[in-house]
Parts: C-alpha cells; sequence; structure tokens
C-alpha cells in the first residue's frame, strides 16, 4: 500500500490530471498526499503568490481537499 505522496506541481496542469486518476485507485486514496509548488529561481515574492492564486492554490480544491 502506497503511505504516502511527494507531488511536484509546476503549474503545467498535467500533474492534477494525473493524481485525479492516481485518486481513483483504492490503495492510494488512503495515502498522504505532499503538495510541492514548484517555481523558478528567480521569482519574486509577489510573482510566486501571483501563482499560487492563478492556479497553484486551487489545485487541492479540484481533488476534493480542503
Amino acid at each position: 500500500m502506497i503511505e504516502k505522496i511527494l507531488l511536484a506541481d509546476s503549474g503545467t496542469g498535467n500533474t492534477e490530471a494525473m493524481m485525479k486518476a492516481l485518486m481513483e485507485i483504492p490503495l492510494v486514496q488512503r495515502a498522504v498526499v505532499t503538495v510541492l509548488h514548484v517555481v523558478p529561481s528567480q521569482v519574486s515574492a509577489e510573482a510566486m503568490a501571483a501563482k499560487w492564486e492563478s492556479g497553484g492554490h486551487g489545485f487541492g480544491r479540484h481533488l476534493g481537499w480542503h
């Protein structure tokens, strides 16, 4: 059984589709998922906050997480 998943999300949308497919597998549904938002190395705090609000922040809500 898979107990922990580290999900690296770059905001491209591919990660969300893959995670939705994985969450349909019963053994994966019980796993603890940690989401790591990947950002470019030369990004400002303001740009990172804007990226978070534009896409990354809602990722968990699409999967039914709160």
